[in-house]
């Protein structure tokens, strides 16, 4: 019995050497190839979500220069148009979730960029190609710039710009509270994004009161005293 368990073993062997499962020389040259192209594609599309995050964390530092930000904002959608073709629609299958962090990011460089030049907050429809996900993370990531911008305009006792910036940022909060189903990451940038709207809210306190501290010594003492 154990030699025909042998020669059982021996035979499957052979067929599995000789028969027509065994792959040929021509079919391992194509698989080989296919593998080749695919590493070469992954390398390309990490190299464009290089670049597309490259100009989107660009344009947010010049735009605090107050240099114009629309040519830098085309490119980066261009890039970001020709990588979700390439993905079918769908940023999750390329670069190894590279690309819905730069789409974000795009997201985020356009919000702000939207908010200086109209005073309004960014829609989701002028967010694309971003989906929704990247948009909301985009928002959030925004209140920090405005943060930013309102502390260098706090200096200067731009008072209106400040103000704008806690309402778009308290607008944004509200909203975002009311959704249900967030992302644990999403949530994260949330509260995040609560931290930034009391930061702006004791810029908003700490002008007025600065305001009224001048106003006070302007007019001078008080006659009946």
């Amino acid at each position: 019995a154990g030699c025909g368990e042998v020669d059982v073993v021996a035979t499957a062997r052979n067929e599995r050497r000789g028969g027509s499962g065994r792959l040929s020389l021509e079919e391992w040259r194509l698989m080989r190839l296919e593998i080749s192209r695919a590493d070469e594609m992954r390398e390309a599309v990490i190299k464009r979500c290089r670049d597309l995050q490259k100009l989107a964390k660009k344009t947010v530092f010049e735009l605090h220069r107050g240099m114009p930000a629309d040519a830098r904002i085309s490119q980066a959608s261009s890039i970001a148009q020709e990588l979700m073709q390439l993905a079918g629609g769908d940023p999750e299958l390329l670069g190894g979730g590279a690309l819905p962090a730069c789409l974000e990011e795009l997201s985020e460089a356009t919000a702000f960029a939207t908010f200086l030049k109209h005073r309004r907050i960014l829609t989701l429809e002028e967010a694309r190609p971003a989906g929704p996900e990247e948009y909301i993370g985009g928002l959030l990531d925004m209140t920090g710039e405005l943060v930013r911008l309102s502390v260098a305009r706090a200096t200067a006792r731009d008072v209106i710009t400040v103000q704008e910036c806690a309402l778009a940022v308290d607008r944004i909060v509200a909203q975002l509270e009311g959704l249900d189903g967030l992302a644990e990451g999403v949530r994260h940038k949330l509260d995040v994004a609560r931290g930034a709207l009391r930061k702006l809210e004791g810029l908003v306190t700490d002008l007025a009161l600065s305001r009224r501290r001048s106003v006070g010594r302007d007019l001078g003492p008080d006659p009946g005293e």
